[in-house]
């Protein structure tokens, strides 16, 4: 198809030929379809994978989109699970060999696996992320069947914030907050396609914030999307349905500041996972245990004065502060363009308060970290995640969308290829920030040096370390 024509596609409106569609088949709907056009039910008012959205040659190039972002994310990490990554893997690894302590969720899952299977924890840890990102990018794809394509809803997906950020810098790939990520899009998509009693969904919400608040305290952050989910969804009923995952996670969050860690956990988990142990502050780059591992033993003001220098020589606050506004732009104006276009009011005034609440606590994160770049991220993903879902509850109820004029179509196209192309958000600020450039740069560097020898001699002597019996499957 002429590019032109595609561009066309951008301004369909999908989600109301699929209603009429249902109302003039053979058996002529039912009341439930007439009503989709005027009231929405509860959940379940369309199933993905019944409209033409899914033929449209926008939905085909995101669909390529995603298995690019899919197949360059998962390519990348196994090569970097192959060796020693302190920070990617390591943060994985923590686990409660040493006692209680925050973040060892995950790490224990990965231990036991790696007993019971003998599989390398390198590659149980690689396999755990695997399946999460890919989850993750399957929902993004089933709640992106049906929507109305526009420039700036494009934009919002094409975002160098949002999913192209761990492409554009391979250090911020399969952190964390990909669970985040998986279980909002999860509770979307719950929400919007299935209908459960609002007993389970508390449980899936109580799960989930248990869950986040042991894998890593920074994914708090989130909470107020899932309330705002649930609010949207079914109004005040959502302070029921909340109310126990909300205790839950309160309580849970206590117990993980009561245990932010020590020399003797950080020994203990380090020897569990056949590490070198490192003290706090050294830097030992061939030890897994020297990333986040060896942060275990840091107090929050012993933390900050060895990373608060760095904060400053960098500019970290000019900075970042600056990338914020391309991050955020597109996703506002798309909640504008809900609020005046739609009528949307009540759903963008909720996911309005709830990201600024989620802003607020960022904060947090900004103070006591220097990951700046990804707690960005993790806000830019969670309100691009609304904004789909809204985009859903404006079902039976969307304004037309004009189609453009040629120049302005043009125009708009060669706005959307400059803003996805001509910045990044990396990671910390002397991160890869040249872009599909650093891209390609880190593809060649990945095929130059996997078969590198010197590599290879340097994991082998890794795994020659003398571990307990039983230990030798997991060996670094």
């Amino acid at each position: 198809m002429p590019i032109v024509g595609a561009v066309d596609y951008f301004v369909t409106d999908a989600k109301i030929s699929h209603t009429l569609w249902k109302l003039f088949r053979r058996d002529g709907g039912s009341r439930a379809d007439i009503s989709v056009l005027s009231t929405r039910p509860k959940v379940g008012r369309f199933k993905p994978g019944e409209t033409g959205a899914l033929k449209s040659i926008q939905y085909l190039y995101f669909t390529v989109f995603l298995i690019f972002i899919g197949v360059y994310s998962l390519a990348f990490e196994l090569w970097l699970a192959s060796g020693v990554s302190p920070w990617i893997v390591g943060d994985w690894l923590i686990n409660y060999s040493g006692g209680f302590v925050r973040r060892g969720l995950e790490g224990s899952v990965v231990l036991l696996i790696g007993h019971l299977t003998r599989i390398p924890l390198n590659l149980v840890v690689y396999g755990m992320q695997s399946v999460v990102f890919v989850l993750f990018l399957w929902l993004v794809w089933r709640l992106v069947q049906g929507i109305r394509w526009t420039f700036l809803i494009a934009a919002v997906f094409l975002s160098p914030a949002t999913l192209e950020f761990s492409v554009l810098d391979y250090s911020a790939g399969f952190r964390k907050e990909i669970l985040l990520f998986a279980a909002l899009a999860l509770v979307i998509y719950v929400l919007q396609f299935r209908q459960l009693s609002d007993l389970r969904l508390s449980a899936l919400l109580t799960i989930i914030a248990v869950g986040l608040t042991l894998s890593h305290e920074a994914l708090l952050v989130g909470t107020p999307y899932f309330f705002a989910a649930v609010a949207i969804c079914g109004g005040v009923r959502a302070l029921k349905i909340c109310a126990a995952p909300l205790i839950l996670g309160l309580v849970s969050l206590i117990a993980v500041y009561s245990h932010p860690g020590s020399v003797a956990t950080a020994q203990a988990i380090c020897s569990s996972v056949g590490g070198k142990f490192t003290y706090f502050p050294v830097d030992d780059p061939s030890s897994v245990c020297s990333g986040s591992i060896e942060w275990l033993q840091a107090t929050l003001p012993q933390a900050r004065a060895v990373f608060f220098p760095t904060l400053h020589n960098f500019h970290f606050a000019r900075f970042y502060g600056l990338l914020a506004i391309p991050t955020f732009a597109p996703l506002f104006a798309q909640l504008i363009v809900f609020y005046r276009r739609d009528g949307l009011h009540r759903a963008v005034m909720v996911t309005f308060w709830s990201t600024s609440l989620a802003l607020g606590a960022t904060a947090v994160l900004l103070y006591s970290g220097m990951d700046w770049g990804r707690w960005i991220h993790m806000q830019a993903m969670c309100l691009m995640l609304m904004l789909l879902m809204i985009e859903h509850e404006a079902e039976g109820k969307a304004a037309p969308i004009k189609p453009l004029e040629r120049p302005l179509r043009y125009a708009s196209a060669l706005a959307l290829f400059l803003y996805s192309t001509i910045w990044t958000l990396p990671f910390l600020p002397w991160g890869p920030h040249q872009g599909y450039l650093d891209v390609a740069r880190g593809l060649r560097y990945m095929g130059r040096n996997t078969l590198n020898l010197r590599e290879h001699a340097q994991i082998s002597a890794l795994n020659s370390h003398q571990l307990p019996r039983g230990h030798s499957a997991q060996q670094w």
